[in-house]
């Protein structure tokens, strides 16, 4: 493919460096726009998905995904990634320098002057002989920004399955690094301490981001760590959260053009965007809201506990299930039926599978081959309309008589292993006093605190 600067990317350049083709295809655009107004969009995200095939939505596990990784830092930063998660909080929408005036200085000749867009990043990095500045009110842009956390209660066979699917995804981790490595020394070699003058520091795109190195506020001199662990990272089941794994990442999603204002409280989503870690932006130590003694930031927690993903494509997955990883819009009645051929397509599979979980459900159920039929047609009912407020289509069991001798977990256990989520909770006059069941807003932290039933859609409670 070629761009209008001549240059040609291949699939693995636009999945290493998304941003040098942002960049080149709006500066294409601004030069053709001559002296105008700065263009707000640009085809970016056409291209993308023309140039990566996704209107084939099978062609998404291509794309290296931050849930099936065991280490988030195995990601290159800056690089396109997918992120599968929850809409667990919604902040309000960003202002922020979308473009920048760049002005080139010649030795002898008049200054240059040419737009730069900092969509689909947090700051921007100095050049050598490049000073950027502000467009004022035509500058601005807006975007959306979402908190994000992994799907709640996902099964291991579910998580195994998703990861299977995107083995074959196109790694990226060969990224030259400047920042990823650092040179060794031997010990022979003598260091000379030599004055160097002082780098540009990375510009941020938003008036509201704090450095890392400004102190201050009401810490009271603590460690960003210990206010890092006291920030949390607001996960609805809270064991399942664990720092630095990609099963268990919260993300702050931000959102451009049409899909700024198209997500809501508890959407299934999955994001295909560019991954920006900026640690030197973190706002634990020194939030505005310190300042005059209202608490910490909860939208500027540190990238490398939350990082975020400027979303260059969403999809919508009401009922996400790894073996249809799918949109509505996507998934017609031929691509169903095909899916349904490649996994349940043999002689007597749908029989066997349906014997198989009535034996599961049977052998958690001490016995009681009728509470299993009945347990198996709640697995698979799901609403599918409304009648007024009533939802049709779903339905609740109610088990009496559970034998004392046989642990209730044995049975969530059992179900996990039939069900892509699941969460068992325990309900007792102690729990109901005690625990979260419904989302709070905490308005010092600026967040919504998590509650137990904040679920995905299709998960079995």
């Amino acid at each position: 493919m070629v761009l209008g600067l001549n240059q040609k990317y291949s699939r693995a350049d636009l999945l290493r460096m998304p941003l040098q083709v942002v960049d080149a295809l709006f500066t294409q655009q601004a030069s053709a726009a001559g002296s105008g107004a700065p263009p707000a969009e640009w085809g970016e995200k056409s291209f993308f998905m023309e140039s990566l095939g996704l209107s084939d939505e099978e062609r998404f596990a291509e794309i290296p995904c931050i849930n099936d990784v065991g280490v988030v830092a195995s990601i290159p930063p800056f690089s396109l990634v997918r992120y599968r998660g929850l809409v667990q909080d919604i902040f309000e929408p960003e202002i922020y320098a979308s473009v920048l005036r760049g002005r080139v200085q010649d030795a002898g000749q008049e200054a240059q002057l040419r737009m730069m867009t900092t969509k689909y990043r947090e700051c921007v990095d100095p050049a050598i002989g490049f000073e950027l500045e502000d467009m004022g009110r035509e500058g601005l842009g807006q975007r959306g920004t979402c908190y994000c956390v992994p799907l709640p209660g996902e099964s291991a066979w579910s998580r195994i399955a998703t990861a299977a699917t995107g083995q074959q995804a196109i790694p990226v981790a060969s990224v030259t690094a400047g920042a990823m490595q650092k040179r060794g020394r031997s010990e022979d070699e003598d260091v000379e301490m030599v004055t160097e003058e002082p780098a540009k520091s990375r510009r941020p795109c938003t008036q509201g981001t704090l450095v890392a190195s400004r102190t201050g506020g009401s810490g009271g001199g603590r460690s960003a760590a210990d206010m890092a662990a006291d920030f949390g990272l607001n996960f609805p089941l809270p064991w399942e959260a664990q720092h630095g794994r990609g099963a268990s990442m919260p993300c702050i999603v931000k959102l451009y053009d049409s899909d700024a204002e198209s997500l809501r409280l508890c959407d299934s989503i999955e994001i295909l965007g560019v991954l920006c870690i900026n640690p030197e932006l973190t706002n634990f130590q020194a939030s505005h809201l310190d300042e005059i003694g209202l608490g910490s930031d909860a939208r500027q927690p540190s990238s490398a506990l939350v990082p975020r993903i400027h979303a260059i494509h969403v999809r919508q997955l009401p009922f996400y299930h790894p073996l249809l990883p799918f949109s509505p819009d996507w998934l017609s009645e031929a691509r169903l039926v095909a899916a349904y051929q490649r996994n349940l397509g043999a002689p007597e599979a749908v029989t066997a599978a349906r014997a198989a979980a009535i034996a599961q459900l049977t052998r958690h159920l001490s016995g009681d081959a009728l509470a299993a039929e009945y347990l198996l047609m709640l697995l698979v009912s799901r609403c599918f309309a409304l009648h007024g407020n009533q939802s049709l289509g779903s339905w609740a069991l109610n088990i009496t008589n559970w034998p004392n001798d046989i642990p209730v977990a044995s049975l969530s256990d059992a179900v996990a292993e039939l069900v892509p989520r699941s969460a068992c909770l325990e309900v007792s006059t102690e729990t109901l006093g005690s625990q979260r069941w419904r989302p709070r807003k905490d308005f010092e932290a600026n967040r919504l605190v998590a509650a137990q039933l904040q679920l995905a859609p299709g998960t079995l409670l």
